[in-house]
């Protein structure tokens, strides 16, 4: 898999042309896998986040549930979430809004009558 895209290496110079040999082609493949990759934007890292802030990782932990599971939960608008940056955007999570999230999905545990009598008796 060539790692630059065919702009990028056509800005290089390396250009092939229709009907071109077979070495032709090789050593131009050749070049391609050789070419510089594009540089990665660099993400936020915990660190440069502000600290009433998680990632989605960090959320997870905090809750005791899965990256998906968070996922979820901000994708059916359940949970209050922040977009950062272009495109989809990487999500950040209040601190503040996990733990209101958390407060209100909380569910006291009742035994029924059945097992009070069963339990207590």
């Amino acid at each position: 898999m060539a790692r630059a895209g065919l702009a990028d290496l056509h800005a290089a110079g390396l250009t092939l042309r229709a009907g071109e040999n077979s070495e032709v082609v090789k050593t131009y493949l050749s070049r391609c896998l050789k070419a510089p990759r594009p540089k990665r934007r660099r993400t936020a890292t915990p660190a440069d986040l502000p600290p009433d802030y998680l990632t989605v990782s960090q959320a997870a932990k905090v809750a005791g549930a899965s990256k998906r599971t968070i996922y979820k939960l901000c994708e059916e608008g359940r949970l209050l979430h922040h977009r950062v940056g272009t495109g989809r955007g990487t999500i950040r999570i209040k601190q503040s809004d996990l733990r209101r999230y958390l407060e209100q999905n909380r569910v006291e545990c009742r035994p029924t009558s059945a097992a009070k009598d069963y339990l207590f008796s």
